[in-house]
């Protein structure tokens, strides 16, 4: 009777598991970001954006990322724009 080898399961990493690594990944420049729902931009609908800035609102607080060719829509704060990104699948594709 043969013994199978058995593959040894290395836990997967979480590259962003806190909020400050979270919004350094969202300010970072070249960084692609992908929602959990898409968002509108001149009338076509994205899931992801590439980050080339970040924009926030001295008057109202709301938060947006620049990307390139396309912007996010405006955010009421940074937490709503951290929780509208798909962080679980940006983990398992980093």
């Amino acid at each position: 009777m043969k013994k199978q080898a058995t593959k040894a399961v290395t836990p997967v990493k979480k590259k962003y598991d806190t909020q400050d690594k979270q919004i350094k990944a969202l300010k970072k420049k070249g960084n692609i970001i992908t929602f959990k729902n898409k968002f509108r931009f001149l009338g076509s609908a994205y899931s992801q954006i590439t980050v080339t800035g970040f924009e926030k609102s001295r008057q109202t607080g709301y938060v947006k990322i620049i990307g390139f060719g396309r912007d996010t829509p405006w955010f009421a704060n940074m937490e709503q724009l951290i929780n509208a990104v798909d962080w679980a699948w940006m983990d398992r594709v980093s």
